[in-house]
């Protein structure tokens, strides 16, 4: 079957617009749910309002009208921000067919905590600079834990290539 159920908790009615989709809440702040198929479910916004999902009163996500998004927080104050202890970021790489290919950006006390897993190995981080046409290596941390600074290929604890002072 081609139904998407869902049970929504709303101030006002939900009402069929004929087309397949449910507006969600009053002409004044109106959301539109579109699930025509089981594979896409579409929310637009069609006014100033925000929307949040919620699981026993937690705070899940919030969309702020200024079209922020806020995970633990209902005034997000950037494109993506989170808001709780230990807040990370995982991204994970599927492109080449590997899997544990995680880097990780975490907030925790007061630091910023970078980490690379390839593989069943350390990751490298690596620091790069784009003037808008080309893109051009600054620094990297080799799996091995060696810093190259003007090179991608450090054979020493710290390498630097180029002109440099200490």
């Amino acid at each position: 079957s081609n139904t998407v159920q869902f049970v929504a908790d709303v101030n006002s009615a939900i009402t069929p617009d004929g087309d397949g989709t449910r507006a969600l809440g009053a002409s004044a702040s109106r959301w539109n749910v579109n699930s025509k198929d089981m594979f896409a479910t579409e929310i637009k916004n069609y006014s100033s309002a925000d929307l949040t999902f919620t699981l026993s009163e937690d705070l899940i996500i919030s969309l702020a009208a200024g079209k922020y998004l806020g995970m633990g927080t209902t005034s997000p104050a950037s494109d993506i921000h989170i808001n709780r202890s230990r807040a990370s970021i995982t991204l994970t790489d599927t492109s080449q067919g590997q899997s544990n290919d995680d880097q990780k950006l975490e907030s925790f006390a007061g630091a910023l905590i970078v980490t690379s897993r390839d593989g069943n190995v350390n990751g490298e981080v690596i620091f790069k600079r784009y003037n808008g046409t080309t893109t051009t290596e600054t620094m990297r941390l080799t799996n091995t834990g060696f810093v190259g600074i003007g090179t991608d290929s450090p054979n020493q604890m710290l390498h630097v290539t180029g002109n440099s002072e200490i």
